[in-house]
This record gives C-alpha cells, structure tokens and sequence, in this order.
C-alpha cells in the first residue's frame, strides 16, 4: 500500500466522527491507520463502534488481527473461538491459528491452519505450509514426548542399540592389544537391562540420546 497521506487521514477521521454509524467509513480508516503503523489507534477506532458492527463479518476479521499485532493475542483466541461457534470463516480461523502461534502454541496453530484451508484453499500462508511439514498431518511434531511410543522398546532392543554403536570403535587396524583392551572395557559395560526400575530415566536417555541418532533427519529439522 501506498504512504497514507495525513491530511487524508485527518479528513477521514472528521468525516467518521460525523458518521459514527457509517462501518464501511470506519473500516476503511482503521485500515489506514494500520498501513500507517498505528496499531493502537487502529484499534481505538475499531473498538469505538457501535454493537451493531460486531456481527460484521470484515469487522470481526480486522478485530481479530488488530488484536493479535497489538499484543492481545488472548483476547483475541476467546474472541475467534466464539465467533467461530456461531460460522466457520477462513480467514478469522487463520486469525485464530496466528493467535495461537503467537502464544506458542505451534501444533494447534497448524490444525486451524489447515481447517480454514480445507474451507478455502485461497488463505494459503507460506508460514503455516513451512510449519505445517514439521506439525501437520506428518506426525513429524518435534514434541520429545510424541516420539515415546517409538522408542519405549524391551531391553534386547536397548542391547542391539548399544552394540550398534560399539561395531565403529573396532577398526581394522586396531591391534590385538587394543582389541584385548577393548573387549575388557566392553565386559564392563552396563546396560539397560542392569538397571533395575528407573523407567522414565531410561525412557529420557533413549528420546535424548539414542533417538536423535535413529531419526536424525526429524531433530535436525
């Protein structure tokens, strides 16, 4: 959008002070303030409305992104998941994913992303698709606790695991003492299946430890 001009602007302003009523007026004034970069008078002005308006659907939609630039991203997640109650709508449900990501909440994020766009494919974000290959329907979420099922294994899993990354230490060229060195230190070592009970600390070492090296491609992502 092109530089707002100010004295359009003042103009604007005066002629919506006129006309309180007049939503097409107002929305277009707060969408100048917005390329203007005055978020909170953006917001001001919106908010200063009528009742009436609140049931507009450009209303609600402008809210919603002024709510979530200016730092209100709460405010803004209690708002679309009641107007979303009422009807589905693309573009406040990518609000919604938008307000969720700036509150962290990056899987619930993509699920809203991704339902607005099965609604209408024209709200596509190169944003959420980046997002959407690591948390979508992949199951490739970064969540340590996502990957448990897959790395909760028996004990002989634990051992194979363990002589896996033994075989690289025994090279061709080691000698016959270093070999003898070796498979005494190996003879030494402990595993999973000599520990007695400590479930989740196991469980923690096979996610942060062992898991990274068998699913390289999805921690490095």
């Amino acid at each position: 959008m092109k530089p707002v001009d100010p004295s359009l602007l003042t103009a604007l302003t005066a002629a919506l002070a006129a006309q309180p009523e007049n939503l097409a007026l107002r929305l277009h004034v707060v969408e100048l303030l917005t390329a203007s970069d005055r978020l909170d008078d953006a917001l001001k002005t919106l908010r200063s409305g009528t009742s009436e308006t609140e049931a507009d659907r450009a209303y609600r939609r402008q809210l919603l992104m002024l709510l979530r630039r200016t730092g209100s991203a709460a405010e803004a997640l209690i708002r679309a998941e009641a107007w979303l109650a009422e009807t589905d709508d693309a573009v406040m449900r990518c609000e919604l994913a938008r307000a969720l990501l700036a509150r962290g909440d990056r899987q619930g994020a993509v699920d809203q992303y991704q339902a607005a766009l099965a609604t209408d494919a024209a709200v596509r974000d190169p944003q959420f698709d980046d997002l959407s290959d690591v948390y979508g329907n992949s199951g490739a979420d970064l969540s340590l606790d996502d990957f448990a099922e897959d790395f909760e294994t028996d004990d002989d899993t634990h051992d194979e695991d363990e002589e896996e990354f033994r075989a690289p230490l025994q090279a061709e060229n080691q000698t016959d003492d270093e070999l003898e060195d070796m498979q005494e230190w190996e003879t030494e070592l402990v595993t999973f299946a000599d520990v007695a009970g400590l479930a989740e600390v196991k469980r923690q070492i096979n996610l942060r430890i062992i898991a990274p090296f068998q699913k390289e491609d999805i921690y490095k992502a």
